[in-house]
């Protein structure tokens, strides 16, 4: 099957000091700005739009963020699909790939969440207990333990099989069983389980209080291209079809990831973006400054590498039967390439 993957899915942008000069010089009065639906699970991923919203970068592009909490990922991918949100961050399953056959009309714009170098905020664990003497010990320890995911529908299920497939055992080799994310916690603390994949905050905790042990080391050995949008940005058709919109929304949230960069890799105004992050998602500024970190691209690329594996893997279980041909049907990198024509690159 050909796949016609352009080199425009690899996208650049620029930074938030040299950027913010061309931003609008006139503040947007309350009544002249545009609401736009977006949907959050209140996390630290969003950063992105808490920060622009935080700093002022939507106000300044005309736009009131209306932020709808929606935890559930079935709903969350529904209420795109029917235009009841205008941008969401959807996680990457089966059904991302499957959406367009079933006339599910969104589109990848961008990177709410990634895997990238120094940045990762899901990760396998093992218990303390478990651990052997080097990864490779380890893992061939787990044979016939049991090993839990969140789901054989997230990229979670990705990352487990690669990492036991480097050393020679399948998912056929361990007990795989699908538990919540906090179940995987209490289950790794209470010996139930001796493996998992968890996310933040459960990972910090579990690895901070002595109980786990990160198991795979960066995850990113397994992401062909060395970048991995695990939620990308989406974009409800309706929404796209505000081009004026779509754009001013995009750049805000470009300003606001070069924030959130800034803040964690070049130490601009590092505290001050914390406490916004420890204040939208209710969490203490403690746990985000000590936590494992998402990483929020800020050139907002779309590796169509790695997302044409993840759609291979969930091809080899059964779990697509139609692969697509090509990603157009998918991503459209048309409001990140302005985005980055108007605020250039990010260095």
């Amino acid at each position: 099957m050909t796949r016609a993957v352009s080199r425009r899915f690899v996208l650049a942008a620029g930074g938030v000091a040299a950027a913010s000069t061309l931003l609008p010089a006139r503040m947007a009065m309350a009544q002249d700005l545009t609401t736009v639906k977006f949907g959050s699970i209140n996390a630290t991923s969003d950063a992105g739009v808490f920060l622009a919203d935080e700093f002022g970068f939507f106000v300044k592009e005309g736009i009131k963020i209306a932020i709808n909490t929606i935890q559930d990922a079935p709903a969350l991918t529904a209420a795109i699909a029917t235009n009841q949100l205008d941008v969401a961050g959807i996680s990457v399953t089966p059904g991302l790939f499957t959406a367009p056959e079933q006339g599910i009309n969104l589109r990848i714009v961008g990177d709410k969440q990634s895997f990238s170098p120094g940045f990762g905020s899901t990760k396998l664990v093992v218990r303390s207990a478990s651990a052997g003497a080097d990864e490779k010990a380890t893992v061939e320890g787990l044979r016939g333990k049991t090993f839990a995911i969140n789901s054989k529908g997230a990229i979670t299920y990705y990352f487990t099989d690669k990492l036991l497939g480097k050393y020679g055992l399948t998912e056929k080799d361990v007990n795989l069983v699908e538990l919540s994310y906090a179940n995987i916690a209490t289950s790794l603390r209470g010996g139930r389980i001796e493996a998992g994949s968890l996310i933040e905050p459960f990972v910090t905790q579990v690895v901070g209080d002595g109980t786990g042990k990160l198991l795979g080391g960066d995850l990113l050995e397994f992401v062909p291209g060395g970048q991995m949008s695990v939620t990308p940005l989406v974009y409800s058709e309706g929404f796209r079809g505000k081009k004026d919109l779509a754009n001013a929304f995009m750049r805000a949230y470009f300003m606001g990831v070069r924030a959130y960069n800034d803040a964690f890799v070049k130490n601009i105004d590092k505290e001050r973006v914390i406490k916004v992050i420890a204040d939208r998602t209710r969490v203490s500024a403690d746990l985000v400054r000590n936590s494992f970190l998402p990483g929020l691209d800020p050139n907002q690329r779309i590796n169509a590498q790695a997302f044409l594996a993840v759609e291979d893997f969930y091809a080899s279980k059964g779990l697509i039967r139609n692969k697509l041909e090509n990603l157009d049907n998918l991503v459209d990198t048309s409001f990140a390439d302005a985005a980055l024509a108007a605020l250039g690159e990010y260095k």
